[in-house]
């Protein structure tokens, strides 16, 4: 696979032959039998998690990998026979995968930490720099990292004040950067030379569908969702119509995001009678189950899961399932003052310097509570139901859900109390509009109503 990108790419290119050409790369004889084996005969078989926690074995090609690889040596990623790569993604990651077949392909570096030295992926020794940090001073230039990765890369570079120049790349994934202003600019303060790429991406798609280069503008910070950018040379991406839920009242109109091109996987391995369950595949279209919307400029942005499932530190929390439990919730007899009855609740992910997101819980409570904590607040005078951040009903929340037995990382870390939740016509509740609200409190970093 790396030979079959390197001839696509051309031998010896370096940076600025990318640069100057790097949009017509051209993968001859992908998709055919050169006699080896066909494009869509399966090159790797990775498995992935979805909502329900159950493992996929997600099919990806000989044509998808090459494709993913030569993606990242056109614009604006570039890579080059200069690239030095600190792999810190894990090889059994496509993003680690096709990363490295890329580098390989054009003769690059690549810098392992020994497992002895690195118990994790960002694990920190006492009494010395992270193994990572250290092998920043071997002359990498290049970082491919999620952002939990990079908030701890930068927390623990900030914390013996060193930065990192040296860095020409950081390509970001699995994450939002747009989406976590106080990430954005530690990165810059770390990696003060280095271009950011955000990639959309996912492993049904073999790696990256879209790219955008961070500038962190106020255009970005202003637009819902998050800024994911324009697709890569080979995939096609368009938005899916979805039903009156996700029709705009104010802003873009939402609809699930589906991309088509020798990227995408044929099916997931073992479906119904051992045979490729294709259920997420149709007409060559993938169908990603995750909402957004394409501006006037041709740039994607992402704005949730359909699935309303929220990444958390790079587990998966299923909101129905924290949902279900938090509906369950009975006050204690001997609660006071702090006892509240749960009337309706719904479960959002909210972007998060460490996490990526975390998991915040909106919950209708009983209308004396609700009066008490307003007040409190200072909110007793405002015209349009404010949501109040409840740090007493995070605790009993908590409390409750671990007396459930629900994993500690599915727990809410924020609870906001309200009269109400936002809701259609038909009575569904409007998750965009949270998630919306959430965004906007976590860029001017307020705590207490939204």
């Amino acid at each position: 696979v790396a030979a079959a990108a390197w001839a696509a790419a051309g031998s010896g290119r370096d940076r600025a032959a990318a640069e100057e050409g790097g949009d017509d790369v051209i993968l001859p004889g992908v998709g055919g039998d050169d006699g080896v084996g066909g494009g869509r005969d399966a090159a790797f078989l990775l498995f992935t998690s979805g909502t329900s926690g159950k493992a996929k074995g997600v099919v990806i090609t000989h044509a998808a990998a090459v494709c993913q690889a030569v993606a990242k040596v056109c614009k604006p990623v570039c890579v080059h026979r200069g690239t030095a790569f600190l792999s810190v993604v894990p090889l059994y990651h496509i993003g680690g995968i096709s990363t490295s077949l890329a580098i390989t392909a054009m003769g690059g570096t690549h810098v392992f930490v020994p497992p002895k030295l690195a118990a994790g992926p960002m694990a920190v020794p006492r009494g010395g720099p992270s193994a990572n940090l250290q092998a920043l001073h071997t002359g990498v230039n290049t970082l491919v990292v999620v952002p939990t990765m990079l908030a701890a890369l930068c927390a623990e570079a900030r914390g013996r004040r060193r930065r990192f120049p040296c860095v020409e790349l950081i390509l970001v994934g699995g994450g939002s950067m747009t989406a976590i202003p106080e990430l954005l600019a530690s990165t810059r303060e770390t990696f003060p030379k280095a271009k950011i790429v955000q990639t959309y991406a996912c492993t049904e798609a073999a790696s990256s569908i879209t790219f955008a280069v961070i500038r962190g503008g106020d255009a970005d910070a202003a637009a819902p969702g998050s800024l994911a950018g324009t697709p890569v040379p080979h995939a096609e991406v368009r938005i899916r119509k979805l039903g009156e839920e996700y029709a705009a009242e104010e802003g873009p109109e939402l609809g699930e995001i589906i991309t088509r091109g020798p990227h995408t996987m044929p099916g997931y391995w073992r479906g119904p009678g051992s045979r490729l369950d294709a259920s997420r595949v149709q007409d060559g279209w993938l169908y990603t189950g995750d909402l957004g919307y394409i501006d006037a400029h041709g740039n994607l942005y992402f704005c949730g899961r359909l699935s309303d499932s929220i990444k958390s530190g790079g587990e998966n929390v299923n909101a129905l399932e924290v949902e279900t439990l938090i509906n369950e919730y009975q006050p204690s007899r001997a609660g006071g003052d702090e006892a509240f009855r749960v009337l309706a609740s719904a479960v959002v992910g909210a972007p998060d310097l460490r996490l990526g997101e975390r998991v915040c819980a909106f919950v209708v409570v009983d209308d004396r509570y609700f009066q008490r904590a307003t007040n409190a607040k200072g909110g007793g005078g405002a015209t349009e139901a404010p949501y109040v951040e409840s740090g007493a009903a995070c605790r009993s929340l908590r409390s409750h859900l671990r007396a459930r037995g629900l994993a500690a990382f599915k727990h809410p870390r924020s609870v906001f109390i309200c009269s109400e939740l936002p809701k259609n016509s038909s009575g569904k509740v409007l998750k965009r509009v949270l998630r919306e609200r959430l965004r906007r409190l976590a860029a001017t970093s307020r705590r207490a109503k939204i």
